[in-house]
Parts: structure tokens; C-alpha cells; sequence
């Protein structure tokens, strides 16, 4: 949203748009937050969501019942566990191979591979990932990362990115590379 206001010529704030996107097994939710200060530009905001909307975005109202904040990596994590523990129970499909151990809850893509490694609990990993001789827990991995040999807690690791013999926390934008030494 903010790349396309920026190509319409309005200069955003960087706080004044934050997105989040949360999974569970059975859904991936979108949530977008707004601090706007010029009503009067309201409306290239709603002509930017309708593009992604055109593009093939779906949008679906739901209730809540309870404030779900998105907008520092602690509270995304924190959202992040409450929708894994308010998991439906359905049975995943996953290709894990030998020497992996689940501690629930966790959501592991289908299209992730996932070897001699231990994930969750809290864990999300995204489609395409591949995942070996890795311990990860509370975090989020999102979709075509690659993870050997570390230990992760509480990161967000973004699309693509390689992380390799790292330990600890770790928060990635995507197309990142840590490699310890």
C-alpha cells in the first residue's frame, strides 16, 4: 500500500501504514493499521487496497473478540501464540523426515521440508522452507527460508532468507543472509 501512495507522489510516513500477516493451520489473516493525519487522502489508501484486491487479495470481514497488536516483532509473536493455541486441531500434512521432533502448537507449511530438527512450540513455517538439524521455537519463518544448524527463539525470519549456525533471536527481513562464523 505504501509503495503504491509513494508512486501516486504522497510521501507516507513509515509508522503510518504497518501490515502484519499472521498464520494458523487453517488461515493466513492480513491485518493492516492505519495513523493518518489527512483525512482528505483517505481515499488513495482505498484505491490502493483495491488494486491488491484486483490483484487477487481476499478480503474477509471477521468479529474478534479480543485486540490482536501486530506492530513490534514481540506483540506479532505474541499474536502469533494466540492464534496457534486457538488452533482447530486439524490433522496436518507435512513431509517430515526422520529425526524430527513437533512440540505443539506449531503450523509447518506442506511445502516445507523439515529434517533432524526440533520446531515449536509456537512455531510458524512458511511454504517452500527448508528446515535441518535446527531447533526453533516461538518464531516465525516465513515462506522459502533456509535454516541449518541453528537455534532459534522468538525470530521472525523473512521470505528467502538463509540463516546458517546462528543462535538466539533473530528478526530478518527477507532476502537476509547470517552465517556464523
Amino acid at each position: 500500500v505504501a509503495a503504491r501512495l509513494n508512486d501516486d507522489g504522497l510521501t507516507v510516513d513509515p509508522h503510518a501504514i504497518q501490515g502484519a500477516i499472521v498464520s494458523d493451520n487453517a488461515q493466513s489473516v492480513f491485518v493492516i493499521y492505519f495513523t493518518w493525519p489527512d483525512p482528505e487522502q483517505l481515499p488513495y489508501i482505498a484505491d490502493a487496497i483495491r488494486l491488491m484486491i484486483d490483484k487477487g487479495l481476499k478480503l474477509v470481514p471477521k468479529e474478534v473478540d479480543v485486540w490482536l497488536d501486530a506492530g513490534v516483532p514481540e506483540t506479532v509473536l505474541e499474536t502469533n501464540r494466540y492464534l496457534l493455541a486457538s488452533d482447530t486441531g486439524e490433522e496436518q500434512a507435512i513431509r517430515l523426515n526422520n529425526g524430527v521432533k513437533i512440540v505443539p502448537p506449531v503450523f509447518i507449511h506442506p511445502d516445507a521440508e523439515v529434517a533432524a530438527s526440533v520446531i515449536g512450540p509456537h512455531t510458524i513455517i512458511g511454504a517452500g522452507c527448508q528446515i535441518s538439524y535446527s531447533k526453533i521455537e516461538n518464531s516465525i519463518v516465513e515462506a522459502g527460508a533456509l535454516i541449518e544448524t541453528s537455534q532459534l527463539r522468538d525470530s521472525l525470519i523473512g521470505e528467502r532468507s538463509r540463516v546458517i549456525g546462528a543462535r538466539g533471536k533473530l528478526d530478518l527481513a527477507d532476502d537476509s543472509t547470517v552465517e556464523a562464523c
